[in-house]
């Protein structure tokens, strides 16, 4: 039997690699990118400024069309992954996504902890306010 710590670190956190290995992801569209961008260009130079992940410079439409959203918090001090998940199709023949939320509290990119999944892109997007709120920003 293992610890709780062992499990945790070995069951819970997962590089990059291992996240797109695992996981069936689709592209994000330029309709939810330019939602994202409106919903957070009010907060640029503010503690509540999110700005795209280092890691993604050069490639951000590699990412993106690859299913993933890597932001940086810098005022938190933290990185934050949307994985845009295939989950099949609707009634009507529609795809329908889940978004999984992962946390680096490093925010160097290289171990991501798993937070959150939404059904809802909008909920997904705006929850990271939230994060803000807790932390009193």
């Amino acid at each position: 039997m293992i610890g709780i710590d062992e499990y945790m670190s070995k069951y819970t956190e997962a590089g990059l690699d291992e996240i797109k290995r695992t996981t069936m992801r689709s592209a994000f569209t330029n309709n939810q990118l330019q939602q994202f961008m409106d919903l957070k260009k009010k907060d640029i130079n503010t503690p509540r400024a999110a700005v795209f992940h280092r890691l993604m410079e050069n490639k951000t439409r590699e990412f993106l069309e690859d299913g993933l959203l890597m932001l940086e918090l810098p005022a938190l001090n933290m990185g934050m992954l949307y994985v845009k998940i295939h989950a099949g199709r609707g009634l009507f023949g529609g795809e329908k996504n889940t978004y999984n939320v992962y946390f680096d509290d490093t925010n160097t990119g290289d171990i991501w902890s798993p937070g959150p999944v939404f059904k809802s892109y909008l909920l997904a997007i705006t929850g990271i306010n939230n994060i803000f709120r807790s932390e009193g920003l």
